[in-house]
């Protein structure tokens, strides 16, 4: 699976990516995009019409599988789960109560409790340290990691944070 981590700037630089991808791209992607509570439903459906891939909002049980972009409603709390030994779920929930709904952090936790390493995990342009923690993990784990480079960022301070950590194998 995929995993994407984004903020300010975000939108653009998802768009970009993702617009790119075709339609057979083998792998499932999650995306915690730090938006105003509500905001989130039509960022997807505006995804959806520009991506050969399908985009939706996750919602609680949604599985994390290819052919779809799964984009973490902001105002909660997103994470992934294993359901038997290959299908991977998502929860949607109020739990934590943390500032920054989506984090970033948490996603990317979950996905560490959950994926074994078989994660390409992305942290994008945003202000802030979300997300770097979560890279961090996730290359402990031995997921492929990459942060966007300082040139292209609208704010480096996520991907900063996460080649600080050392938790960025790649910066692109």
């Amino acid at each position: 699976m995929v995993a994407i981590g984004a903020s300010t700037g975000g939108p653009k630089a998802l768009y970009f990516l993702l617009s790119q991808l075709p339609k057979n791209f083998p792998l499932g992607i999650i995306v915690a995009q730090h938006m105003p509570k509500d905001f989130t439903s039509f960022f997807a459906e505006r995804l959806n019409d520009y991506c050969k891939l399908e985009v939706c909002e996750a919602k609680s049980g949604d599985e994390i599988k290819p052919g779809r972009i799964l984009i973490a409603p902001s105002g909660y709390q997103t994470k992934v789960k294993r359901m038997g030994d290959r299908r991977l779920l998502v929860e949607v929930s109020d739990e934590p109560k943390l500032i920054l709904r989506p984090s970033i952090n948490h996603l990317f936790g979950s996905i560490v409790d959950t994926c074994q390493g078989r994660v390409l995990g992305i942290l994008l342009t945003g202000m802030g340290v979300d997300g770097g923690l979560g890279m961090q993990q996730l290359r402990r784990l031995g997921a492929r990691t990459i942060a966007q480079d300082e040139e292209s960022c609208i704010v480096y301070g996520m991907p900063k944070a996460a080649v600080e950590m050392g938790g960025a194998e790649f910066v692109e």
